[in-house]
């Protein structure tokens, strides 16, 4: 009986702490319009890159509003980061939005 109830607590204890590793809090979405985009290179160069970024979880480029839709998270990527990665493609951003996603 004894065994049992060891072997119960020790489960509970490491629910406890891998429910309280993730965060859901952390995702950030950043939407961003990039004025002269307009060649379907970049665009399938600029996804690559940054679907294949640690921390990103999804990003969409849209060649007919111009936009950049990239759900990440904020613990792993930095805005340096994202920003360094439009430069390589020589993408300014216009306006941009973050929001938190809960």
């Amino acid at each position: 009986m004894k065994q049992a109830f060891f072997l119960i607590s020790i489960s509970i204890l490491l629910a406890a702490f891998s429910v309280k590793k993730f965060n859901p809090k952390d995702i950030t979405q950043l939407v961003m319009v990039l004025p002269q985009l307009s060649n379907p290179d970049i665009k399938e160069m600029l996804e690559t890159d940054f679907n294949n970024k640690p921390g990103v979880i999804k990003c969409e480029v849209s060649l007919m509003t111009k936009t950049l839709l990239i759900n990440y998270n904020e613990q792993k990527v930095s805005s340096g980061e994202i920003f360094s990665v439009l430069d390589k493609w020589e993408c300014s951003p216009g306006k941009y939005d973050y929001q938190k996603l809960y």
